[in-house]
């Protein structure tokens, strides 16, 4: 048992670091996009919108307490797939108010155990407030949100813990905050700055997991009215439960393209470069995701 619930535990970490890359839908900015955790789904003329991302995601090892990268021990993998569904209501042109859910199925493989599990995920609620919407050229426009994730996750497996350990949720309330500002550098270019926080409480069977901190730097390219890419990187910082400071950095890039006034469609590659230095007692993991996407 205590095998187990030591397995348990160390997938369980790998299950957050996964939920914490899980990509939101674009922006309806024509002029290019962001495609990452702080975008909005509507744009300023929108009244309503909606999204759906399906990511796949595999672990590729591990930092140690020294930041040494480590690769997975043999016969040990973990594979993720997750659904992600969001709608979105634009109360005014600057004030975005949404809602969301994930669902998916994992597999986590260690020797001697094998953990899979499927169902429904966290839900999330967030407010997004845009400002100077009008301004251009170094005065960045900027954004600020608040969130609430609750961990609705599916637990149907014998070990309450397990649910955690395939991936199906965070096991605890958590409250964010975060703000982005954006600068034009030129008429198809733009670079954009984001910070959020995360406090986590009232955890499941008395597990919580240690409060957040995620910054996150992007540039985006417009390369016709209907295309952009976006490259970015990023670093997370959470507390673990010791007092330590667990931390990986992510690399990023992107395509959207818009089909319609209405539609877009979205794809993205997430990697944390598996090399000494760049994490510390996190799972270093790649996710691939492609998503479409609906406002008006």
């Amino acid at each position: 048992m205590t095998h187990d619930v030591g397995v348990a535990t160390r997938a369980s970490v790998v299950a957050l670091c996964l939920a914490a890359l899980a990509p939101a839908p674009a922006s309806a900015c024509p002029c290019g996009a962001l495609v990452g955790p702080s975008a909005p789904v509507t744009g300023a003329a929108d009244r309503w919108g909606a999204a759906l991302n399906l990511s796949g995601l595999a672990e590729l090892g591990r930092w140690d307490s020294r930041s040494g990268a480590q690769g997975n021990p043999e016969g040990a993998s973990a594979y993720r797939l997750v659904v992600d569904a969001a709608a979105a209501w634009r109360a005014t042109p600057s004030l975005e108010l949404g809602l969301g859910v994930a669902a998916g199925y994992s597999a986590v493989e260690n020797p001697g155990q094998s953990l899979t599990g499927g169902g429904l995920g966290d839900s999330y609620a967030r407010a997004r407030q845009e400002i100077g919407l009008t301004r251009a050229g170094w005065v960045p426009t900027g954004a600020v949100w608040a969130g609430l994730r609750a961990p609705t996750a599916s637990r149907a497996l014998s070990d309450p813990g397990l649910a955690m350990a395939t991936g199906l949720g965070l096991g605890a309330w958590e409250a964010s905050v975060g703000g982005e500002l954006r600068w034009a550098l030129g008429a198809r270019v733009q670079l954009a700055l984001s910070g959020e926080v995360g406090l986590r409480f009232a955890g499941l069977d008395g597990y919580t997991p240690g409060h957040r901190a995620a910054v996150t730097v992007t540039v985006v390219h417009e390369l016709t009215q209907k295309v952009s890419l976006t490259a970015g990187a990023g670093e997370w910082m959470e507390l673990g439960v010791d007092g330590s400071l667990l931390r990986r950095t992510t690399v990023s890039v992107g395509a959207q393209w818009r089909a319609s006034l209405d539609w877009r469609a979205m794809a993205r590659v997430d990697v944390d470069p598996l090399v000494d230095g760049a994490g510390s007692e996190l799972p270093a993991v790649v996710r691939a995701s492609l998503g479409v996407a609906w406002a008006r």
